[in-house]
């Protein structure tokens, strides 16, 4: 199985907020005690809200690898991380017309994970 590669650039002059969650289990014991720990080995998720504005062209290839990829995994390094495995959220495709031949076209792109421990780098 190929994994596509997103190639389109990515602009950051909008400064998107890169968001990291991290999914952990705690337990309260008495005392004011609690120990926490991380749940499972892939514990935090990396969420990027993607935008491009530019030929209208260039917008709606993007838009089209955004539809194709919400439920098939593809290869994308977001500004000042690694590269890694993402999926499109489903909710989040956009398309803005910027008159005739301009768009903006917006996707948020949250990281997952390959169970056979697919390396992209």
């Amino acid at each position: 199985m190929t994994i596509e590669t997103f190639m389109w650039p990515t602009q950051v002059a909008g400064q998107p907020a890169t968001e990291y969650n991290r999914t952990i289990r705690k337990a309260q014991f008495g005392g004011g005690y609690s120990q926490v720990s991380e749940d499972g080995i892939n514990s935090e998720q990396i969420k990027f809200p993607y935008s491009y504005r530019g030929p209208l062209t260039t917008a709606k290839a993007i838009r089209d690898f955004c539809r194709r990829h919400c439920t098939k995994a593809f290869i994308w390094t977001p500004p000042h991380e690694g590269k890694g495995i993402y999926l499109v959220a489903a909710d989040s495709i956009r398309l803005v017309p910027n008159g005739k031949t301009q768009a903006t076209i917006t996707a948020t792109f949250e990281q997952t994970f390959s169970a056979g421990g697919l390396n992209v780098s």
